[in-house]
């Protein structure tokens, strides 16, 4: 990343796939990320996970206020900025990483970054089967409980 340092251009996403899914092509995506006014957007999730210790840390949003690193996206200059937030372990858990990235709240607003509490653009499906209306008449998965 480090060629994309300072790159407010660029738009990048990250996904683990393991249990979050698209619901739009590229550019409801990217329309949809652009809507937000944030520089970063991260996932979000009910399940506070690794450390429920931080609960109250965490900052009141709309729906889901719980960080899943399962999915990303923003500005590749920001992404360089979130990845160089501290020195990271291969052996360290990536999702307390993001967290402790997010509860940092003056690196949180100087580089604009927010969860995606209401599935705008992610929708995780750890805890959500119920959430979830398969739309087999319109082809699309929508969350009924967040309306999007």
């Amino acid at each position: 990343m480090e060629g994309y340092k300072g790159d407010m251009e660029t738009i990048v996403m990250f996904t683990d796939s393991y249990d979050v899914i698209f619901v739009a092509d590229k550019s409801e995506i990217i329309e949809n990320f652009k809507s937000f006014g944030a520089n970063f957007i991260i996932s979000a999730e009910s399940w506070l996970w690794p450390d429920t210790s931080l609960e109250g840390q965490y900052p009141e949003i709309d729906g889901k206020k719980y960080l899943c690193s399962g999915l990303m996206m923003g500005y590749a200059g920001t992404f360089y900025n979130i990845l160089n937030y501290k020195d990271l372990k291969n052996t360290d858990d990536d999702q307390l990483y993001y967290t402790h990235v997010y509860l940092d709240k003056e690196f949180r607003e100087a580089n604009k970054i927010v969860l995606d509490g209401t599935s705008v653009i992610f929708h995780n499906l750890h805890g959500a089967i119920r959430e979830l209306d398969y739309g087999f008449g319109n082809k699309r998965i929508a969350n009924w409980e967040m309306g999007t």
